[in-house]
């Protein structure tokens, strides 16, 4: 496909709780909406997966993808013992090219909120982070996350750290 947002659109996420039972795979361009983060609801029954998950594909610059206006909730009566809420993972190629908006979004009780492996720009907005049994947001990856904005984003009560930074710059 050639550069830009070929793979992309839109998904919008009507006023519902919506089960999710197995790991949502993300494709290049998307925007992932609802239409409030108290009305759209994604109720997570994965224990050892994450809920919503991108790969990078890396040489894309800028690859971006958007979640905004909803929840991501685990279930009381799964226990999650791996994976995040929005998870961003390193593709086959090591080149940080990803951009990636989060805005207006809550999420609780899963294993880790949102983990950032291939960033390169981007931000996550008017968010909460809570009740996760690792981490709030956890950036990490084999090359460094860059340029990463951080606003009026909360993360408290985590079994972890509520902002963990391990390969990190600007």
């Amino acid at each position: 496909t050639p550069k830009g947002f070929a793979n992309g659109g839109c998904i919008f996420l009507p006023r519902g709780r919506y089960v999710i039972d197995k790991k949502i795979t993300m494709q290049r361009g998307l925007r992932l909406c609802g239409e409030s983060r108290e009305s759209s609801q994604l109720i997570s029954f994965i224990s050892n997966d994450s809920v919503l998950q991108y790969t990078d594909q890396g040489r894309y610059l800028q690859d971006e993808i958007a979640v905004r206006d909803l929840s991501i909730w685990q279930d009381p009566s799964v226990v999650a013992t791996s994976g995040a809420a929005i998870d961003v993972i390193e593709g086959p190629i090591l080149v940080i090219s990803l951009y990636i908006n989060i805005d207006n979004v809550i999420i609780e009780g899963t294993y880790i909120g949102i983990r950032h492996m291939a960033g390169a720009g981007g931000g996550i907005r008017n968010s909460n982070i809570t009740k996760c049994a690792s981490h709030g947001v956890h950036i990490t990856g084999t090359i460094s996350t860059t340029s990463m904005l951080f606003e009026n984003t909360y993360s408290h009560q985590n079994g972890g750290y509520c902002y963990v930074v391990e390969r990190g710059a600007y």
